[in-house]
């Protein structure tokens, strides 16, 4: 190492020499140079197509008033990807004949990366006199804008804006101010921050096109000039390149354009066989906006986004999955404790510069997986040439040099490929999509000899049922992902590998077991083992690496000497999710205290899970046995007290009378989603009506509660709020399931539940009355009860209704069915609701309500096992706005159906574009379509 530093100062001796020798200058920009994009509000509206509603949208906000509290001029934002159009949209917006007519000065300026405030005066101030001003000292440029535009009212463009800068736009904004009330400055990004510094009031994110008007956007031009016939003969081609383009306008005219003057079909399945960065002329502009984009990034966020081109195509990207890669290849800042959070930032930056595709969020709004454009992922492979893609072709030589690796399997393979093993240089190797398609069970002894500086493994799905003997010399590895192989056991070596932050090893079916050691993994900060049935306990000791673990997303108590619950005691660092397993052998309050929940500030979701009832009872005598459970659950979950910032609690398999305090208690005001199942022996709810925050309750299977009493409320026996002033205040969705001794729901007298969005009702056979409280923002009821005992507690703003007449569970009352049933035959609908979707389904009595035709907003009729329904009602034509219709297993229906179609059915049913009688979609004109109706599904 010694003589390696000597030879690296030597060098840099001699480049400092150079330096002077040249005469070389230091330059604090590194930016590759550039040609500059213009533009100006000049617009071809033929070429652009599918933005009308984005148009009008922008439109409304810039004639109407804007509520804005400030004395700022509001600024209106067009935020995404570099060529989805956001100055095409601009243009159409400037353009239109009513945003002319409304501002007596109207001004459009081209700022693009360099955000000078002298220069943008400068062309405020051209575009409304005409002529550039006289003067280019910043106090007289800026009193003389603030003179121009002093009671005007004026609509300002600011196209493509980069400045994250916030002082220089409080500059330009100061002489901004002194226009008239109702002036407008509509701006373009492509960065989220951007829209923060410059305090939008409204904001509005591009998507990409649709497909139909992509497809219209590309024929448009690559047709332009050919024959009718021409262009039929060159359709599916085409569809098939468009589809390439991602949707993006920019790229759908500039590759349209090639193909405009290509006349034969065989130059069309070359574009389409090809790379879109096989025709420079068609990818100029498109690398200029995507490097453009790039260069504006600091280099943290270079390295962090340039990465994930190692991700074949189309891959979802998970993101805490992509932190934990980061983490292990040093792109965050290891001395910081909070890694994850950093990783967070990065991310969420990368994502308000509309880099990334597609996110999908979860029920508390956080991204859970996105995906890269293809436009871009070619981009950034081309800029992060150490990524490399191994596919079903496996190339023979492996540039060498390349360090992150992902191979994607799309066959079936017993090995793996040999060359890869000339990659020696390599960070981070990832088997994609091998779960699906491989046999791969057995990595060479030698396998990883050549990867001693391996950071990343990911060998999830491959099937392997042990680790070679060599992985143990993989001492620089950070990341091991072995999630949905059949590996038993993990070998003692794993303890050894020191620099060790996350091993993953969910839906590992066959283990059984964890290293003993584990606790000598002193960096180790993600422990994953969800669906790990096999997995009966956690290895001793496992409470000290309490100054690294982050994540343990399960924490099985064992029994004896095994991993007790008290090993929780120290893990305060634990965060996001904590699922806590065989519960029973907790023995009493004191232990679980122990676990000293209530100082894990960072949990976000806790998870208790007790064994299932009839497993505890046959280990305790028959004396007593059910009162002993009851007793020691009920301490146990009082000792469970969780931290106030918990978001959601599940609680399953609880033996106790009643529900320890702290869940009645608003100090939980963070907590969104309850979940309590499989709760057999509680008599009464626990009064959750107290916490503020609450928006999804599911309670399942509580089959020995009787009455909902105003206790669930919140409220003590005289009818007094013991916590919040309002029941329910944010409840959004209520789940009754399995409560099969529930005779009364009393409601709440100040009406309660006002925020009720979904309420579903099921195996609930004793539950005669739903309280007279549902109303306000209600729009999708699921219910099992007969309609009289419901129908007029439900308010006119439902828009969804499902109602199932008998389920399983009711028929298991065979001596009071047929009165219960037979309420159905006529379900007296308030004709004056709002519905959209109705759903009947397991009603043999149902009939078509009178006066059916007074629903005039129903889109969606579903009737499904209502034997006895024999015909349709002719007031079906008379809703004009329905658009699909499903009759399932109505045998009667489905004959009359056959029988009239040429009469009844097409005066009822002529208008409506969806309709399926049975497993057959019917043609407007009455004849049948062979095929299978597609399931619907409300959500």
């Amino acid at each position: 190492m010694g003589r390696r530093l000597k030879n690296v100062r030597e060098r840099l001796n001699s480049v400092c020499s150079e330096k002077s020798n040249f005469h070389l200058e230091e330059s604090i920009d590194s930016k590759m140079e550039m040609v500059e994009r213009k533009t100006s509000s000049l617009v071809d509206e033929t070429e652009i197509i599918g933005r009308t509603p984005d148009k009008e949208r922008i439109i409304r906000w810039l004639l109407n008033d804007i509520n804005h509290v400030s004395n700022d001029i509001p600024v209106i934002s067009i935020i995404g990807l570099g060529g989805v159009g956001k100055t095409a949209l601009a243009q159409l917006i400037y353009n239109d004949q009513r945003v002319i007519g409304h501002f007596s000065k109207m001004m459009w300026v081209h700022v693009s990366d360099n955000f000078n405030e002298t220069k943008i005066c400068n062309a405020i101030i051209e575009a409304v006199e005409g002529r550039p001003p006289d003067f280019l000292e910043w106090q007289m440029v800026q009193n003389h804008l603030r003179n121009v535009l002093k009671g005007e009212q004026y609509f300002l463009v600011l196209d493509d804006i980069w400045n994250e800068d916030e002082d220089k736009w409080d500059k330009l904004r100061l002489p901004l101010k002194d226009g008239d009330i109702g002036s407008r400055i509509l701006i373009t990004t492509r960065n989220e921050t951007v829209v923060k510094t410059m305090r939008a009031t409204k904001w509005h994110e591009l998507a990409p096109l649709l497909e139909s008007d992509s497809w219209s956007l590309f024929s448009h031009i690559a047709f332009r000039e050919r024959k009718t016939e021409e262009c039929a003969e060159f359709e599916e081609i085409g569809k098939e390149i468009a589809r390439k383009c991602d949707r993006i306008p920019l790229i759908l005219k500039r590759i349209a354009n090639v193909l405009r003057f290509q006349r034969t079909k065989r130059e069309w399945e070359l574009v389409l066989e090809s790379e879109t960065w096989d025709f420079p002329n068609v990818t100029r502009g498109i690398v200029l906006d995507l490097q453009l984009s790039y260069e504006n990034m600091p280099p943290y966020l270079k390295r962090c986004f340039a990465f994930c081109s190692v991700f074949p195509k189309d891959h979802v990207i998970e993101r805490e999955t992509l932190i934990k890669l980061w983490m292990a290849q040093g792109f965050l800042p290891e001395e910081s404790a909070a890694m994850e959070c950093i990783g967070d930032g990065y991310f969420y930056d990368l994502l308000g510069r509309s880099l990334f595709d597609a996110p999908i969020t979860d029920s508390f709004g956080n991204i859970m997986h996105c995906k890269m454009m293809d436009i871009v992922h070619d981009f950034f492979q081309t800029v992060m040439r150490e990524c490399y893609i191994m596919n079903k072709k496996f190339s023979k030589n492996i540039p060498l040099h390349v360090r992150h690796v992902s191979l994607k399997c799309s066959k079936k393979l017993s090995s793996i490929p040999g060359n890869l093993c000339k990659a020696k240089n390599l960070r981070t190797l990832l088997f994609i999509g091998w779960s699906r398609f491989t046999v791969l069970t057995v990595l060479p002894d030698d396998f990883f000899e050549n990867f001693r500086c391996l950071r990343a493994l990911d060998l999830s799905g491959t099937k392997c049922s042990h680790l070679p003997e060599s992985l143990k010399k993989l001492k620089l590895l950070r990341y091991l992902n072995l999630s949905a192989t059949e590996v038993a056991s993990l070998p003692d070596f794993i303890c050894g590998l020191y620099l060790l932050q996350t091993l993953k090893l969910n839906a590992c079916g066959k283990l059984t077991e964890l290293p003993k050691e584990m606790w000598k993994l002193a960096r180790l900060r993600h422990l994953e083992i969800e669906n790990t049935r096999k997995l009966q306990a956690l290895p001793h000791w496992i409470g000290r690496l309490e100054t690294s673990l982050r994540t343990l997303s399960k924490f099985i108590v064992g029994e004896g000497i095994e991993c007790r619950i008290g090993e929780l005691k120290n893990l305060n660092l634990l965060q996001g999710k904590l699922a806590i397993y065989h519960l029973e052998r907790v023995l009493n309050e004191g232990d679980a205290k122990e676990a000293e929940l209530m100082n894990k500030k960072h949990l976000r979701r806790l998870e208790l899970y007790f064994v299932s009832r009839l497993k505890r009872l046959k280990k305790l005598p028959r004396d007593s046995r059910i009162m002993i459970l009851e007793k020691i659950d009920e301490g146990v979950l009082e000792g469970l007290r969780p931290h106030t910032d918990l978001e959601e609690l599940n609680i399953s398999g609880y033996m106790g009378l009643k529900f320890p305090g702290w869940m009645e208690d608003a100090s939980l005001s963070n907590l969104v989603n309850v979940t309590l199942r499989d709760c057999h022996d509680c008599i009464k709810l626990p009064a959750l009506g107290t916490l503020p925050s609450l928006k999804y309750l599911t309670i399942v299977k509580m089959a020995k509660v009787e009455f909902i009493s105003p206790e669930f409320y919140g409220k003590n026996d005289s009818g007094d709020v013991t916590g919040a002033a309002a029941a329910f205040p944010n409840l959004e969705t209520l789940v009754l399931d399995g409560m099969y001794s529930l005779r009364e729901w009393v409601g709440s007298e100040d009406g309660g539940m006002p925020s009720l969005l979904e309420l579903r009702i099921a195996n609930c056979p004793m539950l005669m009355k739903v309280p007279l409280f549902l109303h306000g923002k209600l729009w999708k009821v699921d219910i099992e009860l007969p309609s009289k005992y419901w129908t007029s507690c439900i308010s006119e703003s439902v828009e969804c209704l499902i109602v199932d007449g008998i389920s399983g569970s009711l028929m298991s009352f065979r001596n009071n069915i047929e009165p219960y049933i037979r309420d159905i035959d006529m379900i007296h609908l308030p004709l004056s609701w709002n519905l959209k979707y109705l759903v009947i389904k397991n009603s043999p009595y149902f009939e078509f309500p009178v006066g059916i035709q007074k629903l005039p907003g129903l889109q969606i009729l579903h009737v499904t096992d209502c034997l006895r329904l024999t015909h349709l009602p002719k007031e079906l034509k008379d809703l004009r706005n329905l658009r699909q219709l499903k009759v399932k297993c109505c045998p009667n229906l489905e004959h009359w159906c056959k029988k009239y179609a040429e009469d009844d059915q097409q005066l009822a049913m002529s208008h409506i574009p969806n309709i399926w009688i049975g497993n057959r979609e019917i043609k407007r004109d009455g004849q049948d379509i062979a095929g299978h109706a597609r399931p619907f599904a409300v959500v």
